[in-house]
């Protein structure tokens, strides 16, 4: 009985020998690894503000933790499709149904999804645009307002000074009107007009007046 106890006593030590050393040895490689990366080192994630030690440990994080924000790797030439490996998409690469097929299928792709996403950035530019527009003709109304109420004869003056500016351009542009024409060239081209009587129509045979009327001339066989 006391050899056994003493065996088993031994096996006690041991074991608690063991576990004190496997505690100490970890206790070591935290306090390791928390000195080796300074507090420059230190890069919070953009999405979830998680630490992480180092670009490679923050790429990694990004990728397994937000893929969603990644923008599409390893995409197939044929298809268009994204792989997550390089190992993959060669093996995709080598069956894909399309790849018999012209490059314009994932030309027009590639195309229609540029066209999409150059639409939406263009509708919300003139959304913004709208709501800038009726936010400022909705000051300009309630300025408008505000000054109709406190001080409408200094509105009045503006309204009538702009009238007046608008007639001052209108006059201004108008065309000048054009002189009347003289009264005696008037009277001599009138006179030339009635002094050329329309002659008589037919020929005119040699040695007659001028406006004396003749038979068509024949001429001998």
């Amino acid at each position: 009985m006391n050899k056994q106890h003493y065996l088993k006593s031994l096996a006690d030590m041991e074991a608690e020998m063991k576990a004190e050393i496997q505690a100490v040895v970890v206790s070591n490689a935290v306090e390791v690894s928390n000195d080796s990366f300074e507090e420059s080192d230190i890069i919070n994630c953009h999405y979830c503000q998680a630490p992480c030690h180092g670009p490679d440990a923050y790429d990694n994080h990004v990728e397994n933790a937000h893929p969603q924000v990644l923008p599409p790797k390893n995409i197939c030439t044929h298809c268009g499709r994204s792989w997550p490996s390089k190992s993959s998409l060669g093996s995709h690469q080598g069956q894909c149904k399309s790849r018999g097929r012209s490059r314009s299928g994932s030309l027009k792709l590639i195309k229609a999804r540029t066209l999409s996403t150059g639409m939406k950035i263009r509708r919300e530019s003139d959304k913004a645009i709208r709501v800038r527009k009726s936010s400022k003709i909705r000051v300009s109304k309630d300025r408008f307002k505000e000054r109709l109420k406190n001080d409408p004869a200094s509105l009045l003056e503006e309204q009538e000074r702009l009238m007046q500016e608008a007639r001052e351009r209108q006059s201004s542009s108008a065309p000048a009107s054009s002189p009347p024409p003289d009264a005696m060239s008037y009277e001599s081209t009138q006179q030339g007009t009635m002094a050329a009587p329309a002659g008589p129509t037919g020929f005119r045979r040699f040695g007659g007046s001028a406006g004396s009327e003749t038979d068509p001339i024949t001429l001998d066989k």
